[in-house]
C-alpha cells in the first residue's frame, strides 16, 4: 500500500512528459518553406494602411487590457504620474486567415508590427509631446483564424491633479485617457476586456499603495463627444504615511507639547524666552521641510498646512505669555486685577473648606479670640510669589490642553479616514 502513492506520482510524471512531447511536436509542425509560402500568400495583396473592415461602414473593435507593472513615480508638486506597463490589444483582420493544413500545420506566426495594420493610440493626458503608445519594436502574433495580438509596453507619463488635503494620509485618483486620434467611433472602437487593470505582474511602490483600479470606455469629462472612442485607466492610491508621521508629525507635536513646560521653569534659574524661541525656530524648520512635499497651488490646501499654522500661533502665544510672566516677576507690585482674581478664586475655595469643618469646635473659641482671628486673616496680604506660582500653573495647563486639543482635531478631521471604498 505505501508504494501506491509513489507509483501514481511516477505515472503522472510520465503522462505529463508524453503530453509535452506531443504538444511540442504539434507546435513545431511545418518547415521554413511553409512559413515563407504562408507569408507570401498573406501579404501578396495586403495593405497595412487600410483598416481591416470589408465594408467601409463596418466598425473594427479593438479589445484592450492594460497590464500594470509598477507605479514609477507620482509627483504631487508637478502633478504627474508615471506608470510602467503594457497594452494588450487584439482585433480581427479577415485578410490574415488561412488553413493550417495547407501550410504544414502552421497555426500562428509572429510578424513585425509594421507589416500589418495596427491601431495608432495616443495618450491625450500625457505630459510630454503627444506621441503614439507603443512602437513597432514590439511584434504582433497572428493566429490562423485572423485574430491579431499586439502587446506594446512602455512608460505612460500623464498629468494627474493631486489632492493633498489629508497629507500625509492623502488619497489620489489618477485617470489616464487614450484615444486613437485617427478614426471615429463608428470606424474603430476601443473595447475594455475587463473592468479593472491587470495586476498579475505588479511590483509594489515604496511610497504608494494601489487600492483599486478601473478601466472604462466612457469618460465623464468628454461625455459630449459621442463620436470619439476613448479608453480610460483610473488608479486609486493611498500614500504610505508611516515615514511622515514618525519623522514630521510626531516631532512637531512633541515640540508644541514641550512649549507648555516653559511655565514650569523657575524664572531665576534660566531664561524662559530662549527656551520658547528655540522651540519656535524648530517649528519653522519643520514648516520649510514640509513645504518641499506639498504643491504651492493645491486646491484644497493640505490640512498639514493648517496644523503647522496652528502650532506656530500656539508657540507665538506661549512666547508672549512667557514675556508677560517675566515682566510680572520684575514688578514690585502686581496688578490689582490679578490680585483680585486670585483672592476671588481662593477665597471661595477657603469658604467651602470652612463650611466643612466642625461647628462645635468653632463655637468653643471665645468671642474675643474669634474676632481677633478674623481681623488678622483679613489683614494678611497674599504674597507675590504665591500668586505668580498659581499663574504659571494655570498657563501651563492652558497651553498644554490647547495643544492636545489641536492634535486631536487634526487627527480626527484629516487623518481618520478610510479610503478603501472611494471609487
Amino acid at each position: 500500500m505505501p508504494l501506491l502513492p509513489d507509483m501514481s506520482r511516477d505515472m503522472l510524471t510520465r503522462l505529463v512528459l508524453i503530453l509535452i512531447s506531443v504538444w511540442t511536436c504539434t507546435a513545431t509542425r511545418g518547415t521554413i518553406e511553409d512559413l515563407q509560402q504562408l507569408n507570401d500568400t498573406l501579404f501578396r495583396d495586403y495593405t497595412s494602411e487600410f483598416r481591416p473592415a470589408f465594408y467601409l461602414n463596418q466598425t473594427v473593435e479593438v479589445f484592450v487590457m492594460y497590464n500594470l507593472y509598477s507605479v514609477i513615480d507620482f509627483n504631487v508638486i508637478s502633478e504627474t504620474i508615471s506608470l510602467s506597463g503594457s497594452l494588450r490589444m487584439n482585433w480581427y483582420d479577415f485578410r490574415l486567415k488561412w488553413n493550417p493544413d495547407d501550410y504544414g500545420g502552421i497555426e500562428s506566426i509572429t510578424l513585425p508590427a509594421s507589416q500589418v495594420w495596427y491601431p495608432k493610440i495616443v495618450l491625450i493626458t500625457g505630459m510630454d509631446n503627444i506621441h503614439q503608445v507603443g512602437t513597432e519594436d514590439f511584434d504582433v502574433h497572428v493566429g490562423h483564424n485572423g485574430y491579431v495580438l499586439w502587446v506594446p509596453g512602455g512608460v505612460l507619463m500623464s498629468s494627474c491633479q493631486s489632492n493633498v488635503r489629508d497629507f500625509p494620509r492623502d488619497y489620489q485618483r489618477c485617470t489616464l485617457i487614450l484615444n486613437n486620434m485617427m478614426y471615429s467611433k463608428e470606424e474603430m472602437r476601443l473595447v475594455p476586456i475587463q473592468s479593472s487593470v491587470n495586476m498579475d505582474f505588479y511590483n509594489k511602490n515604496g511610497e504608494w499603495d494601489v487600492i483599486w483600479t478601473n478601466v472604462s470606455d466612457k469618460v465623464d469629462r468628454y461625455d459630449k463627444l459621442t463620436n470619439v472612442s476613448l479608453f480610460s485607466i483610473t488608479i486609486g492610491m493611498v500614500r504610505k504615511s508611516d515615514y511622515f508621521i514618525i519623522n514630521l508629525l510626531t516631532p512637531v507635536a512633541i515640540l508644541c507639547v514641550l512649549d507648555a513646560f516653559v511655565f514650569l521653569i523657575p524664572v531665576g534659574t534660566s531664561d524662559r524666552v530662549s527656551f520658547s524661541l528655540t522651540l519656535f525656530l524648530s517649528l519653522t524648520v519643520y514648516m520649510s521641510v514640509m513645504g518641499s512635499y506639498l504643491p504651492s497651488t493645491s486646491d484644497p490646501l493640505a490640512g498639514m498646512t493648517f496644523f503647522l499654522l496652528a502650532t506656530v500661533l500656539h508657540s507665538t502665544m506661549v512666547i508672549l505669555m512667557t514675556i508677560a510672566t517675566i515682566r510680572l516677576y520684575d514688578k514690585e507690585q502686581l496688578p490689582n486685577g490679578l490680585v483680585c482674581v486670585y483672592q476671588f478664586i481662593f477665597r471661595s475655595k477657603k469658604k467651602n473648606n470652612e463650611t466643612t469643618t466642625n461647628d462645635d469646635s468653632y463655637e468653643n473659641i471665645p468671642l474675643e479670640r474669634r474676632n481677633e482671628g478674623q481681623s488678622s486673616r483679613d489683614s494678611k496680604m497674599v504674597s507675590k510669589l504665591t500668586i505668580l506660582n498659581a499663574l504659571d500653573k494655570f498657563l501651563f495647563l492652558f497651553s498644554f490642553s490647547t495643544m492636545i486639543l489641536i492634535c486631536i482635531v487634526f487627527h480626527v478631521v484629516y487623518l481618520q479616514h478610510d479610503h478603501d471604498l472611494k471609487k
